[in-house]
This record gives C-alpha cells, structure tokens and sequence, in this order.
C-alpha cells in the first residue's frame, strides 16, 4: 500500500492482477452469483471521487467549449502508466448532451470490471450526470468500453458507500525519483 504524497488520506496498492481475479472467482463460487456489477459500481463510485478533485466547474464549462478529448487522451495515459491496460480513446462526446459518452479501446486490459467502473467513473465526473457503462471483447486480450449517459438503479447504495478512516502516519519515508517524485524503490520493478 503506498501513500499519495500529495493527499496522506489516500491509499493506492499495487497487486498481481492473477490474484484477484481469483479472489473474486472464489468470492463468486461461495455466494453462488456473479459479482462484476458491484465491482464496477465500487471502482465507479472511487473513480468519481478522485477524478472529481481534478474537475472544478470551471474546467467543466471549458471542457464543453473544447471537447473532452484532451482531457480522455491524459486520463488515458494515466491509466497506461499505472498499468491498466494500453487504453485509447476512440469516441468521446461532452455536449452536455443525453448522448455524452466516453468510449475506450483497451489492449491487455489489467481488470475489466474495474476499468469499465473507471472509465464510467471519469465520464461522471465530467458531466455530473450518472453513467452506464457497455463492453465489447473483441478478443481474449482486446476489448472496448463505452461509457454513456444513463440514469440507472444503484444497488447496495449504503453498503458501497466509501469509508473514510483517519489518517495515521506508517512512520516511513522513501527517497523520492528527481524527475517523478514517486518512490525510487519503484525503479527497480520492470513494468510490463
């Protein structure tokens, strides 16, 4: 678990993506039905949350002016630098409009409840308004997801509401990377 530098309150891990699809496999074996909606409505919910702080109403009003692309194509570059699949906006919409949408081509997709929850999450933020998300498997390694606008039954409303814990120093500082600020320890892990 590391720390964001910037905001202590905020937690990132970093896992093998092999172990928690098995996690959730088992998960689903035990409760008897899938559970793929409730990760997409957890990761939306997060996804809300933490792309919201970057999105004031003033950037919002601009983005209508503009268009969202610029906006999609960094988020999208985020997403490949924090491993979630090589991403690539193909459609993107912000008109304020009933037909705003965010669709994504994925190659090597980390996890995709959580990257449909992401990408649905981003688009939320944006426009303020909810959003459903639909996902196209192209191949075993290839898929697109489209985010749109859709106002849509939210199940289990409080038990996926986030917690917020009080924030407790782990007493440990690492050398920072010059360049990126992000922990040196990083640099010896081959991304791949």
């Amino acid at each position: 678990m590391i720390g964001v530098h910037k905001r202590p309150d905020h937690r990132m891990l970093f896992f093998e993506v092999d172990n928690i699809r098995a996690l959730f496999r088992d998960i689903e074996e035990i409760l008897g039905t899938p559970i793929g909606h409730i990760i997409v409505e957890s990761q939306r919910r997060f996804a809300f949350e933490y792309i919201s702080e970057f999105v004031p109403d003033i950037l919002r009003k601009l983005l209508k002016v503009v268009g969202l692309k610029p906006f999609t194509r960094n988020l999208a570059s985020l997403g490949r630098l924090l491993g979630l699949g090589d991403i690539e906006p193909t459609s993107v919409s912000y008109k304020g409009r009933e037909d705003d949408h965010s669709t994504m081509k994925i190659v090597n997709p980390w996890f995709t409840p959580s990257l449909c929850g992401v990408i649905a999450g981003g688009l939320e933020a944006v426009t303020r308004n909810e959003a459903s998300v639909f996902i196209k498997k192209i191949n075993r390694d290839e898929c697109i997801i489209n985010a749109y606008i859709s106002n849509h039954p939210v199940e289990l409303l409080e038990r996926l509401q986030l917690k917020t814990y009080p924030w407790k120093s782990g007493g440990i500082e690492m050398e920072r990377c010059r360049k990126c600020g992000a922990p040196s320890e990083l640099s010896h892990y081959v991304w791949l």
